[in-house]
């Protein structure tokens, strides 16, 4: 796997995952998800055409993709059965949501000055604090 990464809500997982095709150079998508903890098999999702003049029919390896065949359920596939929110504790706090229908997301999370300052502090008071009598 070159690069992957794990969407989790409460219950459950998906996780995408981009790698070499076997007994190829040429990279593909795939995702697998849980059900009740269970993980799926991987399916591929990414879509490559044949290079004959075949009309632009789908190869059999990647016949999972052609369940995309309209508009309006490429539409409904991006957004997620269940948002998923993200939530960050300890010293920053803040948390977001997100259910893939809107592309821009935004993360206001507060106490990331009084973290940055808090840091400051300590690293001048050990590393450039200078008391009389205190070895060079």
């Amino acid at each position: 796997m070159q690069l992957g990464f794990v969407v989790s809500n409460a219950t459950e997982k998906m996780e995408i995952a981009v790698c070499n095709e076997p007994g190829s150079d040429q990279n593909i998508i795939k995702v697998r998800t849980t059900h009740q903890g269970a993980w799926s098999p991987w399916m591929r999702i990414d879509v490559h055409r044949k290079g004959n003049d075949d009309h632009g029919e789908l190869d059999a390896v990647v016949y999972e993709a052609s369940v995309a065949k309209t508009a309006k359920t490429a539409q409904a596939a991006q957004s997620l059965a269940s948002p998923v929110t993200i939530t960050f504790t300890g010293d920053i706090s803040g948390s977001f949501s997100f259910d893939g229908l809107d592309p821009s997301v935004q993360c206001k999370i507060s106490g990331v000055q009084s973290a940055i300052n808090t840091a400051i502090a300590d690293h001048e008071k050990k590393y450039h604090s200078y008391s009389p009598g205190d070895a060079y």
